[in-house]
């Protein structure tokens, strides 16, 4: 179909008009868009027909519809938040492809280009040191590969996510479930802002206005799996949500691939069943994702190039030294160091962005 012929006339305020009109779904509004010329000869012939069922009178309804769309535009335009129809270039390709995809995203920051490659990673809020080190893991390796690493900006598993792509000088979304100018979780507010100044975007269906609630994190999901080439899962009690957002993304014949976790862990429970059950694919390291998704000719193995070190004691604990944490009493058997002379190494490594400390006097690598 041509829309650019056929949106001559549709300009994006009559479709947030549109958007606003209770009871029509992205289906029919497309069927709307596609046999009239212009929002004004759709709603004299929606007068007519009343296809819907509308309480109250007509003209007071498109008085107020009127209303509410100078409201969302005056509020974008306080809050710098942007809008883009799903005819849009920068409106991601993919997400055209799901059943009902939203006719319109709000977004603050920018959208890179509508057929850019991203991938979601999903899990629990209350997440194991494991799940947070595995997520920062894929998320920065996928930013190396110059992949947009999609979220839902929740604690856990999201947050951890989005900042490891920040910091790998990568590009995150953050789709949230609700309006943007109604976000007020202070606490994650700082990273709202980096995401924004690191070139990414939050994004929501939601218009303006909106507060989040329960039922709204399920829709958020259909949008994070419909943005995404790959659902990854990286933690998830036996009914958790990022559950959901796996079946989203299975609905729509999107891969999903599931991190294992330990069988004795309640935060893992839904992951491994997932993989038991034949709903996802097993992922035991970022590769995995880009080489079954066919792009692990550009992959840049973390692991490939060593670090420069400012001496052979560096060299001997980083040799010690994995993603899995290990405590100094151990880290000082396997090098044979003193623990005053290890302690000094220690910290110029953290310095150096070489290791990191976790607590409990637990060592990793940093990615």
């Amino acid at each position: 179909m041509n829309w650019g012929k056929i949106l001559a006339k549709w300009n994006n305020i009559d479709i947030l008009k549109l958007s606003l009109m209770k009871g029509i779904n992205s289906k029919n509004q497309q069927h709307f868009i596609s046999t009239y010329d212009d929002f004004e000869e759709f709603r004299t012939a929606f007068k007519d027909q009343i296809p819907l069922n509308f309480a109250g009178d007509l003209d007071n309804l498109n008085n107020d519809i009127n209303s509410s769309a100078e409201k969302q535009l005056e509020i974008c335009e306080k809050n710098n938040i942007k809008m883009v129809t799903l005819f849009d270039d920068k409106y991601p390709a993919l997400l055209k492809q799901i059943s009902q995809p939203p006719m319109i995203l709000f977004f603050k920051g920018e959208l890179q280009n509508g057929d850019s490659t991203a991938i979601a990673l999903v899990g629990t809020r209350s997440c194991t040191t494991y799940g947070r080190l595995v997520a920062e893991n894929y998320a920065t390796h996928f930013a190396r590969n110059n992949i947009i690493v999609v979220s839902g900006l929740a604690f856990g598993i999201d947050s951890y996510s989005h900042m490891a792509a920040m910091k790998a000088d990568g590009i995150t979304y953050a789709v949230i479930a609700g309006g943007i100018d109604t976000y007020a979780q202070v606490e994650q507010l700082k990273k709202v802002e980096k995401i924004i100044d690191t070139g990414g975007a939050i994004i929501s269906h939601f218009h303006c206005g909106v507060f989040s609630l329960p039922p709204l994190f399920i829709q958020r999901n259909r949008i994070i799996s419909g943005i995404s080439t790959a659902t990854v899962v990286i933690e998830s009690a036996e009914r958790g949500g990022s559950l959901n957002t796996a079946r989203f993304a299975g609905d729509e014949s999107r891969d999903v691939f599931a991190v294992p976790g330990a069988i004795t862990s309640e935060r893992s429970r839904g992951t491994n069943e997932l993989i038991k059950n034949g709903g996802a694919i097993i992922t035991l390291k970022p590769d995995d994702v880009l080489e079954h998704l066919g792009l692990i000719q550009t992959s840049l193995s973390i692991t490939e190039k060593q670090p420069n070190f400012k001496s052979k004691e560096e060299k001997l604990v980083w040799d010690a030294v994995s993603m899995e944490p290990i405590h100094i009493d151990d880290l000082a058997d396997k090098t044979e160091l003193e623990i005053s002379k290890l302690l000094v190494v220690l910290l110029e490594m953290e310095f150096s962005g070489l290791l990191r400390q976790l607590p409990g006097k637990n060592y990793i690598r940093e990615h």
